[in-house]
């Protein structure tokens, strides 16, 4: 079997790359999002939301890199995977405006009934998404059916005990790693409640995970294909949610607390990525489709590698930029309207 030339297994690593990035940085915000259902005062509403309002934007364009990059790189494997997938991808697209708007418009209505609208809109539209994704990555990891370079799926093929654990484990992620940045910004009030919430969906993840690794070894054909890698990832994952089980009893150091979540949805991405390599997509129905046969012609991945070489620093810096602003000019607001 051909292995992917060093140019193809660059580009490969690239895109898991920035959609990791995207699962750290959007996590945050869908956390976030997640941790509003937790609050009913309106103004501990407010302070969960100004972590994240002015750099949830921003965040969300590691997406739109990864897949723009998918499309440059391997055009075949964004063909194929849309293919089969598009209205989980119509949906994602829908919540993602919901929340977007809601944003801006949870507090903009002289009527409770409006903002509380605005305020679901947000709590739905970080709560759906990362289900939705969760899907769609457990689902080319497990396999799903190819013919004739299209996918065939049914609601049979995506929703397995696996892809659902999969994605309930990946909201337990990002809305664990969403309190864990939440915690560090808030009043000491807040955070004591919401520290309280954050050992509960520590457990949940915990037991999610133990989950998701005997669905993995029972759905998929990772452990003989790649027993090291993975196997190191699981365990990474074990050590820091035991230890954050520990510190959220312990202690309030709640920035490695965060750094510990930051490692557990890297190391589940990461399982995602290596379990796939070589191939980008697992067919049930026949060969895979492999980093190979995905790939765009060299010239064409030249030009992806160099636009991304120029793009990724500039968006690096940009998000450093945002995320000092904020850390440095963060405060309580109140509520614009009062009711």
């Amino acid at each position: 079997m051909s292995s992917p030339t060093n140019l193809q297994f660059a580009l490969f690593i690239l895109v898991s790359i920035e959609l990791t990035m995207f699962f750290i940085l959007g996590g945050t915000d869908f956390g976030a999002g997640m941790a509003t259902f937790f609050v009913k005062d309106n103004g501990d509403r407010d302070e969960i939301v100004r972590t994240s309002g002015p750099v949830w934007g921003g965040n969300e364009t590691w997406l739109v890199a990864g897949m723009a990059l998918v499309f440059g790189a391997f055009p075949h494997w964004y063909a194929v995977l849309t293919s089969g997938f598009y209205l989980f991808f119509i949906l994602l697209l829908v919540f993602f405006m919901f929340r977007g708007v809601a944003f801006d418009y949870r507090k903009k209505w002289r009527s409770k009934t409006y903002n509380r609208l605005w305020d679901w809109g947000l709590f739905l539209g970080s709560l759906v998404p990362p289900f939705i994704l969760g899907i769609v990555f457990s689902s080319i990891l497990k396999g799903v059916p190819i013919r004739d370079n299209f996918i065939y799926i049914t609601m049979g093929d995506v929703f397995t005990p696996f892809t659902i654990c999969s994605a309930l484990l990946l909201m337990a992620a990002c809305l664990q790693i969403g309190l864990a940045r939440v915690i560090k910004k808030v009043s000491a009030e807040l955070q004591a409640s919401l520290g309280k919430k954050l050992r509960v969906v520590n457990l949940i993840f915990i037991v999610l995970a133990v989950l998701e690794v005997v669905l993995l070894a029972n759905a998929t054909n990772v452990f003989n294909t790649h027993f090291a890698a993975i196997t190191f990832l699981i365990v990474v994952i074990v050590v820091c949610s035991l230890s954050m089980a520990y510190l959220l009893r312990t202690s309030q150091r709640h920035q490695l607390i965060f750094w510990l979540a930051v490692v557990c949805i890297a190391a589940f991405m990461g399982i995602i990525f290596q379990g796939l390599y070589p191939n980008v997509i697992v067919n049930s129905a026949g060969p895979a489709l492999s980093i190979m046969d995905a790939a765009s012609g060299r010239k064409s991945q030249l030009w992806v590698a160099v636009g991304s070489a120029a793009m990724l620093p500039l968006m690096t810096i940009l998000q450093i930029t945002a995320y000092h602003m904020i850390n440095k000019y963060y405060d309580v607001p109140d509520s614009e309207i009062n009711y």
